[in-house]
């Protein structure tokens, strides 16, 4: 929206009348773009002069940005999580029309296997750029895998009874996750 720039002329007149000064486009005309302005000065005898000069409207404000809630992300087969494509989930908007960048830090594509934060960048292109963060966590959805021993037969001692023995230690397990993996007899 222009502004009132007849405030702004200095103008003068050889005899002592006041000098009207005007405008055009006028204060209050909205512009996108660069846009030429006229000052007229008018003096009591209709007697004028001009001024012409330009005004460039420039985007001084920020998009509005706000991240995706903390995410949590399942771990493959090798312990680690490919880290996803963020910014379609950021919400962003600009006073002015165009398109706005949003770019991710830590990249897509990276390999993460502990607790990350995200930085979401956006750019309106104008030089004008905000920043949010969030947190991934990932996460071992990935059950471990047990081998129990071979099936056992024992003789009853003389109450005809038998007493278990722990076969904990007896049973193979793997899992995609380096770490204890507990076994428990039931």
């Amino acid at each position: 929206t222009l502004g009132d720039y007849t405030t702004q002329a200095t103008a003068s007149d050889n005899c002592a009348n006041p000098v009207i000064v005007s405008q055009s486009p006028f204060a209050g005309t909205q512009i996108s773009a660069s846009t030429s302005i006229t000052l007229t000065a008018t003096d009591l005898n209709s007697n004028i002069a001009s001024c012409t000069f330009n005004v460039v409207p420039a985007d001084n404000t920020v998009p509005d940005l706000t991240c995706p809630a903390n995410q949590t992300l399942a771990v493959n087969a090798n312990c680690v999580a490919v880290m996803p494509d963020y910014t379609a989930n950021a919400v962003v908007s600009d006073n002015c029309s165009g398109n706005v960048l949003v770019t991710q830090s830590i990249v897509a594509g990276s390999v993460i296997n502990s607790v990350s934060t995200v930085t979401l960048t956006a750019d309106d292109g104008n030089g004008n750029g905000v920043m949010c963060t969030f947190i991934v966590t990932p996460v071992d959805n990935t059950p471990p895998t047990i081998v129990c021993p071979p099936d056992e037969q024992f003789a009853l001692n003389a109450n005809c009874q038998y007493v278990l023995q722990d076969y904990t230690g007896s049973a193979s397990t793997s899992d995609n996750c380096s770490g204890v993996i507990t076994v428990t007899q039931s």
